[in-house]
C-alpha cells in the first residue's frame, strides 16, 4: 500500500489561503495527516471526489492518535460515498486533519482550502 501525503498547490499565490490536495487515496494506504496550525478554528473548504468502492471520511485529531469524524457547519459527517462528489465547509479546533478511505476505495481525492499553517 502507498503513503499519500498532502501536496500544496503552488500556483496559488498571495494572501494566506492555501489549497492542499490528497490524491489517489485507497483503502489500506497510509494517509499523512495535514497539520492545520493556525488554520485550526478557521473555516476549511473541502472538496471530495470518491472513486467507486466505498466511502472516504475526513477525520480530525488533537494528538494524531485518537481520531473523530469531522462535521460540517450543519453537523453532517464530512464524507463522500462511492462514485460521489461533495463540497463541505467546516471549522475545527483540532490541529490535525486526515482522510480515511473505507474498504473497497481505490482512488479518492480531497482538496482542502485553508489558512496557511504556521507556528
Amino acid at each position: 500500500m502507498a503513503t499519500v501525503a498532502p501536496v500544496k498547490d503552488t500556483t496559488i499565490t498571495g494572501g494566506t489561503r492555501v489549497v492542499v490536495t490528497f490524491t489517489g487515496m485507497a483503502n489500506g494506504d497510509t494517509i499523512t495527516p495535514l497539520y492545520l496550525g493556525h488554520a485550526a478554528g478557521a473555516v476549511l473548504a473541502i472538496q471530495f471526489t470518491a472513486n467507486a468502492g466505498g466511502t472516504t471520511t475526513a477525520q480530525v485529531s488533537i494528538d494524531k492518535t485518537n481520531w473523530a469524524t469531522l462535521k460540517d457547519v450543519t453537523g453532517t459527517d464530512v464524507s463522500v460515498a462511492s462514485g460521489g462528489t461533495g463540497y463541505f465547509e467546516c471549522s475545527t479546533a483540532a490541529p490535525w486533519l486526515r482522510f480515511l478511505p473505507a474498504t473497497g476505495v481505490t482512488a479518492s481525492t480531497a482538496k482542502v482550502s485553508m489558512i496557511e499553517a504556521s507556528d
